[in-house]
Formats: structure tokens, C-alpha cells, sequence
């Protein structure tokens, strides 16, 4: 076959855009696998956080935590606050 031949140069052509176009599939496949994994382990770990009360608990602890660092930061500048007038 003469290789300068219009139709065997597209069939040339599609044979490669075939090629081309089953590797797209492929990652295509592999992408939604991948994905569907991260899908499926988001929804364990949300589960977890907000069926055991774990985020109510851990805000709590935070608030209190700040609560106790603020009085301590409220004592430390009145007595820095003391010790500079001269004690009142």
C-alpha cells in the first residue's frame, strides 16, 4: 500500500487518536477511584468528629483554655500595673 495515500493516512490518524483516547479513559478510571477513596474517608472522619461529640468537646476545652489564659493575662498586667505606680 502507498503510504502517501490520503485514506491509509487517516486511518493512520485515528488508529493514534484511538490510542490517545483509551489512555484518557484509563486516568480517567484511575481518577475516580482515587477520588471515591478521599469521597469515602471524609465521610468516616466527619462521622466521627460529629457522632462522638468530639468538636463540642474540643471547642469547650478551647474556650475554657482561652477563659483561664485571658484572667491569667488580666492578674499579670495589674500587678506589672501595680508595680510600675508604685503600688497603690
Amino acid at each position: 500500500m502507498d503510504t502517501t495515500d490520503p485514506i491509509n493516512q487517516l486511518e493512520s490518524r485515528l488508529r493514534k487518536i484511538d490510542e490517545r483516547l483509551a489512555d484518557i479513559q484509563q486516568g480517567i478510571a484511575e481518577c475516580k477511584v482515587m477520588y471515591s477513596a478521599h469521597g469515602d474517608r471524609i465521610k468516616n472522619v466527619e462521622q466521627t468528629l460529629y457522632s462522638n461529640g468530639l468538636v463540642s468537646k474540643v471547642s469547650a476545652l478551647l474556650w475554657i483554655c482561652g477563659g483561664i489564659g485571658a484572667a491569667v493575662l488580666a492578674l499579670v498586667s495589674d500587678v506589672l500595673g501595680r508595680m510600675i505606680s508604685g503600688g497603690r
